[in-house]
């Protein structure tokens, strides 16, 4: 069960007969994004990418689903990994020339380390939208607050909470005190931790490999397991729900072969039967929900909407925009309150992100020559006839 592999190509039951896993594939993210393109109206944008096979493999999957609700693409840029040159000059030029006030980033997120602080100036009036690689990864966000500012970032929203009272209780009672034999936890409380173990001979060895890195000490015994940095971090979730997920389904498929005979309940066959298990578990939420695997088995997941309002380098406040269900009717998937979050404009108003104007009543559409769809003229409409639609 993976907890972060959103590779499309996963999902072939040919080639991959056994895998699940508990998030969404960058197909069902792009498909969303494009989605919320098209309610705001925004049917022209710019994109950059890593020059990678990840960042070639998502442009594909967003040019389809752009494609589909009828978003056309400016520009495509593509960042070398190799080079110290994130973007050269006449493709800056073209970012600052360009009508596209939309810019979607997908590909290796590590790419753009060096990209944030060589095109700012290019970026002034633009409004990113972040792939969930980049709005999962929050100190990204700081590296340079002006041009994440008001940024939009689609994230999977988990009906699993780690914050129940089954869960503190553990969480709790994870200590080396109160399991002497799992030598894990004495592991991750020396090294994370730096807290000294009761065997002597491990003390000395870690000081020695963790000389000039940490400083050892003995610890009150107050610290807990939730003390880790990054204990809550984007992939606890996904990573607990995975474990859960598998007991759950080792523990049916125990049951059942512990009622038939020992004839028929030999050891080979574990490895093939589990996923068969798997398939069938379902996870009840605390609001009374249920959730389990689909066909292309993944775990079926909420998408949360939100902006990044930077005011300065050391904040960041999410300012929640809405959300997607896939599991609600489909003209009530996708709710979204605009007037709710702060956009990247003088006067605060929802970006334009279009080619071309909307024909006023009257006129119509004319294609331009050599232009793509999105951009066309207006020419009165022809004697007798009205235009149905702008």
């Amino acid at each position: 069960i993976s907890y972060g592999a959103t590779d499309p190509e996963l999902s072939d039951r040919i080639t991959f007969p056994y895998l699940f896993r508990t998030v969404p594939s960058d197909e069902s993210y792009y498909s969303v994004m494009s989605k919320l393109l098209s309610h705001f109206g925004w049917n022209w944008v710019g994109i950059i990418t890593s020059d990678d096979i990840s960042g070639e493999r998502e442009h594909q999957i967003l040019a389809k689903y752009l494609s589909r609700e009828g978003v056309c693409i400016e520009f495509i840029f593509r960042i070398d990994m190799k080079s110290s040159i994130t973007l050269q000059d006449k493709d800056q030029e073209i970012m600052r020339k360009s009508s596209a006030s939309v810019i979607i980033l997908c590909g290796t997120v590590t790419v753009y380390l060096t990209l944030t602080t060589d095109v700012v100036s290019s970026f002034e009036e633009k409004t990113l939208i972040l792939s969930p690689s980049w709005g999962s990864m929050e100190s990204i966000l700081y590296y340079n607050p002006y041009l994440f500012n008001c940024s939009l970032a689609l994230v999977p929203g988990y009906h699993y909470d780690l914050d129940t009272p089954e869960m503190r209780s553990f969480l709790e009672n994870s200590h080396p005190s109160n399991y002497p034999e799992d030598k894990l936890l004495e592991d991750i409380w020396m090294i994370y931790l730096h807290c000294l173990s009761e065997d002597q001979n491990k003390n000395k060895l870690y000081k020695y490999i963790y000389y000039y890195i940490y400083t050892f000490h003995n610890c009150t015994g107050q610290e807990r397991i939730t003390d880790l940095p990054y204990f809550r971090g984007k992939y606890s979730p996904q990573v607990h729900l995975a474990v859960d997920m598998m007991s759950r389904a080792l523990h049916d498929m125990n049951m059942e072969l512990n009622e038939k005979s020992v004839r028929n309940s030999q050891r080979d066959i574990y490895k093939h039967q589990l996923r068969l298990y798997l398939k069938e578990v379902q996870y009840r939420s605390e609001l009374g929900q249920t959730f389990s695997f689909d066909d292309d088995r993944e775990f079926i997941t909420k998408y949360l909407i939100h902006s990044n309002f930077m005011a300065s380098r050391e904040k960041v406040t999410k300012y929640s925009l809405g959300e997607f269900s896939p599991w609600a009717p489909l003209d009530q998937q996708l709710n979204v309150t605009p007037t709710s979050v702060p956009w990247k404009t003088m006067d605060n108003t929802i970006p334009r992100a279009q080619c071309s104007d909307s024909c006023l009543p009257g006129y119509r559409k004319m294609p331009i020559p050599g232009a793509q769809s999105c951009c066309y003229g207006c020419v009165p409409c022809a004697e007798g006839e009205i235009s149905n639609k702008t």
